[in-house]
């Protein structure tokens, strides 16, 4: 059952501008959905979790298991030992909320800054388990005012930095630039935030990719090759962009191979650099006809207004309520007479000839003659 239509619409708009020349529409349908469900179970799960040690906790039961397979803990504390500390590179993927709670069970000292509920009911559930254990998670606001502050003291602590590299954003919300860097994600340009890659430079610590895969009673952790800290031979910039490449390279091949796993495929549009307007040259005249152009073509309903985004470019339109008619007319089609059109949008108030160029632009639509 889907609770929220626009959450499964972004699915398929940003599955689509992965995988549009490699599956079909069904196909890209199905990931989307099942996609969407995972994340619905996987957030269902954690909070069945929580509750669990909550009640244990209250009982003064205070021991906790893993829940993942294939934690190295002497490698991670070896890090540790070696350079005073270790980043982990998480990524919104698989079973990722159960990695500190994993950690504190096996008595992993880590620092994270993390965003909203999850934040809240960590920072709950922590503070009612044993002394041992709340000494071991440190959980920091990521909208704290001190947060950075706070978390460069904790990771010179001895402490593991668990961060995500793919952001902490919603759908709707919009990235701040600040501190981005570029990298290649599917032959797309996104700018994601490089504030690990910053970590590692500052704090000279090398930083350890994480996957946690699958759910819960068969998932695994899966810690790829370390990214040791800068050479001499690298400049700041260097490292920092080779270091978001590689992450974000492996999340790639990750996504490729079990692309339902990735809940923050929800978010991709916001990252991607947009590219420029499928058509340079403003139209002047009106064509007798047009072609839809389906390929990349996705729809996106939210409090029940109409959005068409080009999962290309990312680019988009928000229809007209007194033109949703038409528009479905225009994208049920694949020839279609222009001129009904251009009357109907005259009739509703508006400039056919922008319109054409609007909707051109953007991809939608091609002048045939």
């Amino acid at each position: 059952m889907v609770n929220d239509s626009s959450e499964l619409d972004y699915y398929k708009m940003n599955f689509k501008s992965i995988f549009s020349a490699k599956k079909n529409a069904v196909e890209i349908d199905a990931i989307s959905y099942a996609a969407y469900e995972n994340r619905e179970y996987q957030k269902e799960s954690f909070n069945r979790r929580l509750n669990k040690y909550s009640e244990n906790f209250k009982a003064r039961d205070y021991s906790i298991e893993p829940i993942m397979s294939g934690w190295d803990k002497e490698l991670i504390l070896s890090y540790i030992n070696e350079y005073g500390g270790v980043l982990c590179a998480l990524f919104h993927f698989g079973s990722h909320r159960h990695f500190f709670v994993d950690a504190a069970s096996l008595n992993i000292p880590t620092v994270a800054p993390i965003a909203g509920k999850s934040y809240y009911d960590m920072k709950d559930l922590i503070s009612q388990s044993s002394a041992e254990h709340a000494d071991k998670v440190k959980l920091l606001e990521v909208e704290g005012d001190k947060v950075s502050l706070d978390l460069i003291r904790s990771l010179k602590e001895n402490r593991v930095g668990g961060i995500y590299v793919d952001g902490n954003m919603g759908p709707d919300s919009f990235l701040n630039n600040d501190g981005c860097t570029s990298v290649d994600f599917f032959g797309s340009e996104l700018s994601v935030k490089a504030g690990i890659a910053r970590l590692s430079l500052l704090l000279k610590l090398p930083i350890l990719p994480v996957f946690c895969n699958g759910i819960d009673g068969n998932s695994s952790i899966e810690i790829a090759e370390v990214i040791k800290p800068k050479t001499l031979s690298e400049t700041k910039l260097e490292f920092v962009n080779k270091v978001m490449q590689r992450l974000y390279s492996s999340l790639e091949l990750k996504v490729l191979n079990d692309p339902t796993s990735w809940e923050y495929a929800l978010c991709l549009h916001r990252w991607v650099i947009p590219k420029a307007d499928m058509s340079e040259f403003e139209l002047t005249r009106e064509p007798a006809t047009v072609r839809f152009i389906r390929d990349n073509w996705s729809t996106i309903i939210k409090n029940d207004e109409s959005y068409w985004f080009n999962s290309l470019t990312t680019k988009g339109i928000k229809v007209p309520g007194e033109l949703d008619a038409c528009f479905k007319i225009l994208s049920d089609s694949d020839v279609i007479d222009w001129h009904p059109f251009s009357l109907e949008v005259r009739q509703s108030g508006y400039d056919s000839i922008t319109m054409l160029n609007t909707l051109v632009k953007n991809g939608f639509i091609k002048v045939i003659e």
